[in-house]
């Protein structure tokens, strides 16, 4: 408790006067109830403090308690303020100081104390409805008092300026971000390419801002462009490993940018060997004449050296993609039980560098993560109902969904309409019968049949 509030409060509940024979009536009756105090008319400061001592909730029943009476009951108890009526901006100011989440109870709250509440606890902005730009920003921008370092996930409908912040801070964020267009996109990628592989069906801009970023983006680039190769390899020499046919001009980028990425060079050529040589680095390591015993210890050590090996017996392919998924790439013709290890391994993320996958490999990557559904095109109905898990979630990486999952969704849970851009009057209906809040959640403007139902559910 504040030493100042405690002091006011001693000095208000000693100061109360005589009462008069009405009074002592009234007070009697109060003392008895304090509920009662609803059918007293402007009841004095007297009344109203021996209400909320005997029964904090009875300040409730006050329609217009006086700035002493709220202020000993936010004290004693912050949460109390859910109750108060015609609450002044001075006590609010005081509640959201001790305890930042009351703010979930202001809903007319002034822009002050909602931002103070925010100052407070960063954490505050998702018990702040439809808070204002600036008021996410700050969120975001700012974390105090242990909250996590980013809100953006807490806010159900972040500005474009809240997003931009968010994916320059924090550009994992871009994953909590609902239909985020090109530019939130571009910059989580500037910042992070590696985050290319949850982006669904990125277009060659977006690729080449991920390479620009990190080579080792070109991974999850299937049949990556010339421009796109090079690009990745004069960002990562390593990223030749993700190449499958290295001409000797892409192996030169390679060792131009970095000497060591020789370890993973097919047939180099003698002046790449020589640019090696010079910076005294290891090579790759010698495969020929050496027994399956000896072939298995090498991949063992790294997967990718599976590519050194020509026509590799299916024990050793399994073994290069048991230690690096990204194995798969250099295997000509992998059978099914290869593709489910390196998905495995690779935690579906292997999946774009899969030519012609069959119905099965879909859905052992769907298998290995449930998220992995928005690499694949298409996906059929009972790949994404698989995709679902059992609280509905899983919409967020199935943007073109069917109907029917959509409801099998929101069914769950209302609240998931919010991963579908324009849901059918269906959906929606199913959404809000679910329960009714889900109306905050749409992208569009409900139906008025929605609205209709739900008002008449009030």
């Amino acid at each position: 408790m504040h030493i100042k509030i405690l002091a006011f409060f001693l000095f208000t509940t000693l100061t109360v006067s005589a009462l008069s024979a009405d009074d002592a009536k009234l007070m009697a009756q109060v003392r008895k109830d304090p509920s009662s105090i609803a059918t007293i008319e402007n009841p004095s400061l007297e009344l109203q403090l021996t209400a909320v001592k005997r029964d904090l909730d009875a300040i409730a029943y006050i329609k217009k308690p006086a700035y002493n009476v709220q202020m000993y009951v936010i004290t004693e108890d912050p949460a109390a303020a859910r109750s108060i009526q015609n609450m002044s901006e001075r006590v609010a100011l005081n509640v959201v100081s001790m305890d930042p989440h009351a703010i979930v109870y202001m809903e007319h709250a002034s822009d002050a104390v909602k931002f103070a509440a925010i100052k407070e606890n960063s954490g505050a902005i998702a018990w702040i409805k439809n808070p204002s730009c600036e008021m996410q920003i700050k969120a975001i921008s700012e974390p105090t008092n242990g909250a996590i370092a980013n809100q953006i996930a807490e806010i159900l409908k972040p500005c474009k300026r809240a997003q931009m912040v968010s994916v320059s801070l924090y550009p994992g964020t871009i994953n909590d971000i609902e239909f985020p267009d090109e530019e939130v996109k571009l910059t989580a990628l500037q910042h992070n390419g590696r985050l290319l592989e949850y982006m669904i069906e990125p277009d060659e801009k977006l690729q080449l801002a991920a390479v620009r970023n990190s080579g080792y983006a070109l991974r999850s680039i299937p049949f990556a462009t010339r421009k796109i190769q090079e690009l990745a390899l004069q960002n990562s020499g390593y990223a030749i490993q993700y190449v499958k046919e290295q001409t000797p001009e892409l192996q030169m980028m390679a060792i131009d940018q970095n000497p060591k990425s020789i370890i993973y060079m097919i047939n180099p050529s003698e002046e790449v060997i020589a640019i090696a040589q010079k910076a005294k680095v290891t090579f790759p390591p010698q495969v020929a004449g050496k027994t399956e015993a000896q072939l298995l210890e090498i991949v063992g050590k790294n997967g990718m050296n599976i590519m050194f090996i020509d026509h590799p017996s299916k024990p050793l392919q399994l073994k290069a993609v048991k230690e690096d998924g990204f194995a798969l790439i250099h295997i000509q013709n992998p059978d099914e039980e290869v593709v489910k290890a390196a998905l495995k391994r690779s935690y579906a993320r292997v999946y774009p560098m899969i030519e012609n996958p069959s119905e099965a490999i879909k859905r052992a990557t769907v298998e290995v993560r449930k998220s992995a559904i928005h690499f694949i095109k298409n996906p059929s109905i009972a790949l994404q109902r698989l995709a679902l898990d059992f609280r509905g979630y899983g919409l967020h990486d199935m943007p073109d969904a069917a109907e029917e999952i959509q409801l099998a969704a929101v069914e769950k849970d209302g609240r998931h309409i919010r991963f579908i851009k324009n849901p059918s009057l269906k959906v929606q209906l199913a959404a809000v019968k679910e329960r009714t809040d889900a109306l905050e959640y749409m992208n569009v403007a409900p139906d008025p049949v929605v609205l209709a139902y739900v008002e008449g559910k009030k």
